[in-house]
């Protein structure tokens, strides 16, 4: 576990999964939830090769099955250290005998976190270092403490920062997505935060016209996310669950009528030899009385 400190903020990042696992305010107020196995043992994994869950995890490349587990193997993966400071850490992931077996492309996912006294940027860079074009999907997916601070779990609330007109989907109890459009009930740019709303699974905004968003309880702003090179938004929690995860994406579970191959796969994108995508997501908590 590393620390990083700015004013502040403070932060803990683990070497599995270059996940971070704390985030406080004056060294004493959580955010990020501590990733208890009896509820869901992650606090903010990163989510690679893919999003979600495969039809029984597997899916066919180049004439052959390969398997995948929900939301790939980076977040279970030691990282290699790359480079830190007092406020800043960099983390690098390479293909390996390992990941080959499952997923046969030459893949760099480099990783970085920067601290400054008022926010946290993760900076996400997927590079192909092979020879062909490379089917990929990647997805930030922090888990936030719910109720933030300790209170009734009621009026929490999070508050997009442009109406959402594009189709709202469920991803399921079996981990893919249900292609039928659900109504939310709220105003288009905030979702009021209850048990009900994941009583069947994640809900998912694909396309998110949204690049920011604010988690709000009764007495104001919490924390804002603000993320970039993510086309979808998914959020997800347990029904009872002391967390809620805001999750920002580029792809997304199989679909449920979804047979194809992992170059088909809907939501994902592809990487050309020598290329890369990049993804950043910022995290900056507000300051409370």
């Amino acid at each position: 576990m590393h620390t990083l400190r700015s004013g502040a903020l403070n932060a803990k990042v683990a070497t599995v999964g270059a996940e971070l696992r704390s985030l406080q305010t004056d060294g004493s107020t959580e955010l990020i939830w501590h990733g208890d196995p009896n509820w869901w043992g992650y606090s903010a994994p990163l989510l690679f090769p893919i999003v979600g869950r495969l039809e029984e995890d597997t899916i066919e490349h180049d004439g052959r099955k390969i398997r995948l587990a929900s939301h790939g193997f980076a977040r279970n993966l030691p990282f290699s250290l790359a480079d830190v400071t007092d406020s800043s850490i960099s983390f690098l992931l390479e293909a390996s005998s390992e990941t080959l077996s499952n997923y046969p492309f030459q893949f760099r996912l480099s990783v970085r976190y920067e601290l400054s006294a008022h926010e946290l940027k993760q900076s996400v860079v997927v590079s192909n270092a092979g020879m062909i074009p490379m089917p990929a999907s990647f997805g930030f997916h922090p888990a936030l403490k719910w109720p933030a601070f300790g209170n009734n779990r009621a009026n929490h609330k999070v508050k997009l920062n442009c109406p959402e007109r594009g189709s709202v989907f469920r991803v399921n109890e079996s981990g893919r997505l249900e292609k039928a459009v659900i109504d939310l009930g709220v105003r288009s740019d905030e979702v009021v935060l209850d048990d009900v709303m994941f009583a069947k699974g994640a809900i998912v905004f694909d396309p998110v016209s949204s690049s920011e968003l604010i988690y709000v309880d009764d007495r104001g702003p919490i924390v804002g996310f603000q993320w970039a090179g993510c086309n979808q938004l998914g959020l997800w929690s347990l029904p009872g669950a002391p967390f809620v995860c805001v999750e920002p994406w580029h792809g997304h579970p199989s679909p449920i009528d979804f047979h194809g191959s992992l170059v088909d796969k809907p939501g994902g994108f592809i990487v050309m030899p020598s290329e890369q995508r990049a993804f950043t997501l910022v995290i900056r908590p507000f300051a409370r009385d």
